[in-house]
């Protein structure tokens, strides 16, 4: 592996641990026996029985925001260990850096999706896409001063690093307002959300693609929305799950229970709001409740329940490469994602027990 993409993962395992795991909250591998889902949260649903021999995964959490809170909730409310996986949590900003950790084998998850997944496997990587949650762009650009995307000609629009959702984001939509992604607008890559709401506060940057968490600070300092791409009605595979083909392969009821333990954790963090704040913060690092809740109120709509990969999402990623990269033109959709875990867990009743529909 990269050595600078190993200094990346034992720095995010760093900042993990050290936001996730407060003195009196719960451990972060909890025992099998868990308490059960707090009043207010979904109905309890019963691990895979009979728990196999516990198993380890690594799973890369590519940005600081409220939307990767779920993956928290499922492993600090045990939910990965009811199902035999003991989890922990890497973060690792982007999506190139993430797809070469999965493909060098060290973590066996991304919480990611078409970014994530799709320009690696353009070249041969063997990564699919398993679960979306987010199947749009749930951003909004938004500067301190400029008050229309036309304003932006010329200027210099911020987002996380080049090939990261926030990345297609802006070349999707740039182009919607006669503005040419890297001619006629300056993009720049600052690293992380709160890299680049950082940026927009001191000059570096003229307007940035925030989410949520970003989203909330921005609207307290006043600043203007240009867009919420969010409501352009883009398909786009945003958040969810990816793994490589060879996992799937060899180790299918594995994948399954990881994908039972996350959905625990997101549908928790869907119809628990106040048992979810306490965990984002910890996250976060903030005590700021107010800022979280319109965060968690931002990001909230855009979730799929039952969260099926969609061709059109894949689709639209194909799309922005394609100038780029020609095997993105005549490549198909469903090359790039794999919804049987989904499918069979929805056929399943899953889904509904977990809701309580």
């Amino acid at each position: 592996m990269h050595s600078g993409l190993r200094r990346a993962i034992v720095a995010g395992c760093l900042l993990l641990t050290g936001c996730a795991a407060p003195a009196a909250g719960p451990p972060a591998h909890p025992p099998a026996a868990v308490a059960p889902v707090p009043a207010g949260g979904p109905p309890a649903v019963a691990a895979a029985s009979p728990v196999p021999a516990r198993e380890t995964a690594r799973l890369v959490v590519t940005s600081i925001s409220v939307s990767a809170t779920p993956h928290y909730i499922a492993r600090d409310l045990g939910f990965w260990a009811e199902e035999g996986i003991d989890t922990e949590l890497v973060l690792v900003p982007g999506a190139a850096q993430p797809a070469q950790a999965l493909v060098a084998g060290e973590v066996q998850f991304i919480a990611g999706a078409g970014a994530s997944t799709v320009p690696s496997s353009l070249e041969g990587a063997g990564l699919v896409v398993l679960a979306v949650t987010v199947n749009t762009f749930p951003n909004v650009i938004m500067a301190p001063v400029l008050q229309r995307m036309e304003d932006l000609k010329g200027g210099r629009l911020a987002i996380t690093r080049r090939g990261a959702a926030s990345d297609f984001a802006a070349r999707h939509t740039l182009p919607r307002f006669g503005l040419q992604p890297d001619a006629d607008v300056v993009i720049l890559g600052l690293g992380d959300g709160p890299a680049t709401l950082a940026g927009l506060e001191s000059g570096a940057a003229d307007a940035g693609v925030l989410t949520d968490f970003q989203i909330a600070t921005a609207r307290r300092h006043g600043y203007h929305e240009l867009v919420n791409v969010g409501q352009l009605g883009v398909e786009y595979s945003q958040t969810g799950q990816v793994t490589s083909r060879q996992i799937v392969a060899e180790r299918p009821d594995y994948v399954r229970r990881f994908l039972r333990g996350w959905a625990r954790g997101l549908a928790y963090f869907v119809t628990n709001r106040d048992g979810t704040l306490p965990i984002a913060a910890r996250y976060l690092n903030t005590d700021d409740t107010e800022l979280l809740d319109a965060a968690y109120r931002e990001f909230l709509p855009y979730v799929q329940r039952v969260p099926y990969p969609r061709p059109g999402g894949i689709q639209t990623v194909l799309d922005t490469l394609a100038p780029t990269n020609p095997r993105a033109a005549t490549a198909r959709p469903e090359e790039f994602y794999d919804d049987h875990f989904i499918r069979e867990l929805d056929e399943s009743g899953f889904f509904r027990a977990l809701y309580g529909e």
